[in-house]
Formats: structure tokens, C-alpha cells, sequence
């Protein structure tokens, strides 16, 4: 049974014992109104509407939980995408505030760390070793860059490392900015054979 299956369950659980003790409520006051003349027209209208709001704060929650489980699927949904891009291509997407929210292991190896879960929440000045990252001027100004080459990157090891970029914002469909998405193309090694042909 999943985490989500067992929570809703107790939330189920617990909103019927409210529901229920106001159905007790509500039937013991009109019991005791059979036999004495205490009013309570304020207590049953108070019982009545504790029930009702019990009602809807179930139906919320039920319906809250759902939400979440569909945006929690599709999160994992494309970080498994994320995971799955392959040597030689770097990527990793920012948020509005340029921290790392998505990233694939070898944006991670660049600067020497073990995998992507070490940089998520960092800043690609941090990861990349630049002063300012390439993915921060087009989140700010919204130009889309596709395949250009930028300056080396030095890798952990001290080497230059070449690439051609592809960076663009990402928005949702009502046009809201979401964050940007840079990919990096690792072309050392093309470079280094096509040098060597050419001699």
C-alpha cells in the first residue's frame, strides 16, 4: 500500500469519527428536547454546521491529496527524464530564483561531483565555475541561444572542456516563467579527432 493510500486512509478515518460524533450529537440533543424543555436550537445549528464543515474538509483534503499525487508523478515523471540523458549532453533546469531544480550526473561530474543530488538547489555559478552562468542572462532577458559554442569549462581536473550551449526560459501555458533549461554538448573529443585528421 502506498504513503498516499495510507494517509488518505487516516484522514478518511478521522473525518468519519467527526462525522459521526456530530450525528450523535445531533440526535442526543433531539432526544433530550423530548423530554425537557432546555432549549437548543443554537446547539443544533452549531452541531449542523460543525458536521457540514467536517464534510467539506474531507472532500478538500481528498481532493488536495489527489492534486498532489498527479504534480508528485509528474515531477518524478521528468526527473526520471532528466536522470536518463547520457554522456556527452549536460542538463539541468533553473528555477526563477536560477537554483538547480533538474540535472542529469554528468552536469554533476563537470566540477567533480558524484552525481546530480549533490548540485540540486545550487546555482550553475557554483557547479560551473564562472562568475555568471549563461542560463542567468537568458532568464533574465529571454533570448533563446540553440548550439553555440561558449568559452571552455574547466572540469575538476583542471582540463578545458568544450561544448556548444543550447539555453531557453520555459513558461507555462498562461505565459508565466517557470525558469530557463540549459543543455551542454560535450565536444572535446570530436575536436580533438577532428584535429587529427586534419593533420
Amino acid at each position: 500500500m502506498s504513503r498516499l493510500t495510507i494517509k488518505r486512509g487516516e484522514l478518511g478515518e478521522k473525518a468519519l469519527q467527526k462525522i459521526s460524533i456530530s450525528f450523535v450529537l445531533i440526535i442526543s440533543i433531539f432526544i433530550v428536547e423530548e423530554h425537557t424543555n432546555i432549549p437548543h436550537e443554537e446547539i443544533v445549528w452549531g452541531a449542523l454546521m460543525f458536521l457540514i464543515f467536517s464534510m467539506f474538509y474531507y472532500s478538500v483534503k481528498v481532493e488536495l491529496s489527489e492534486q498532489n499525487r498527479v504534480i508528485r508523478a509528474k515531477e518524478e515523471f521528468t526527473d526520471r527524464i532528466f536522470r536518463k540523458i547520457p554522456y556527452p549532453t549536460s542538463v539541468f533546469f533553473v528555477d526563477t530564483d536560477c537554483k538547480i531544480r533538474y540535472a542529469n550526473d554528468e552536469v554533476a561530474k563537470i566540477r567533480g561531483f558524484m552525481s546530480r543530488d549533490e548540485i540540486i538547489g545550487k546555482t550553475p555559478e557554483e557547479i560551473l565555475g564562472v562568475k555568471r552562468s549563461i542560463i542567468r542572462d537568458v532568464l533574465d532577458t529571454g533570448q533563446v541561444i540553440i548550439n553555440q559554442r561558449r568559452s571552455p569549462i574547466t572540469d575538476h581536473e583542471g582540463k578545458k572542456r568544450s561544448h556548444l550551449i543550447s539555453c531557453f526560459q520555459i513558461k507555462d501555458t498562461d505565459e508565466k516563467l517557470l525558469g530557463a533549461l540549459e543543455v551542454l554538448t560535450d565536444i572535446t573529443e570530436l575536436e580533438k579527432e577532428n584535429g587529427r585528421d586534419s593533420m
